[in-house]
């Protein structure tokens, strides 16, 4: 059943192709047995029940560098057809980013509702700058209060080079065993 499919009943057609045992023949050292084919049309009920689901809208990031610690803020949005109830957010660990922080409390989340939520986290395992995919998932309660939790969902974020600079040292008066100072 595909994740868009509006909530409802649905009557899915079918054709079943079987075989069957015709009958058998037996001797006293082989046997041989001869079977029919056949085909019946039937349908099968389908019934998808309302549900959450988790988009992400926007993903942006701060201060991430590598090997530096940052924030990631992302905008999600419940395109689903049933409300989340008590739903926390959580960024989703991989190889580029170890979170800081987890578990943004969303509160309930209506169909069409967005909500923000802003995670530390470190970046890790980056060779270069640029833009790198960051998972999000969500837990939350369904209208029968039953736990549930979303597929996790993606969004881009980029990672910088990190900050530039430039040293020069200017020495006044250093000698051998003595105290001096330098401006840097």
């Amino acid at each position: 059943v595909d994740e868009s499919a509006e909530p409802g009943t649905y009557t899915v057609p079918m054709d079943l192709e079987f075989s069957y045992i015709r009958d058998i023949y037996t001797d006293r050292h082989t046997y041989t047995v001869n079977r029919n084919t056949g085909t019946e049309e039937t349908s099968v009920t389908i019934r998808v029940e309302p549900h959450g689901q988790l988009t992400v809208v926007d993903v942006r990031g701060d201060g991430l560098y590598k090997n530096a610690e940052g924030d990631i803020a992302v905008t999600v949005r419940n395109t689903g057809s049933e409300a989340m109830s008590d739903a926390t957010l959580s960024l989703v660990g991989s190889h580029h980013f170890e979170p800081q922080s987890n578990r943004a409390a969303l509160g309930t989340v209506a169909p069409g509702d967005t909500r923000n939520a802003t995670f530390q986290t470190v970046v890790r395992g980056i060779e270069s700058a640029g833009s790198y995919a960051v998972g999000f998932r969500a837990a939350y309660e369904d209208a029968n209060g039953r736990p549930s939790e979303s597929s996790i969902r993606y969004g881009s974020v980029g990672v910088a080079e990190g900050p530039q600079y430039n040293v020069s040292v200017e020495s006044r008066s250093l000698y051998v065993d003595s105290t001096g100072a330098a401006r840097v």
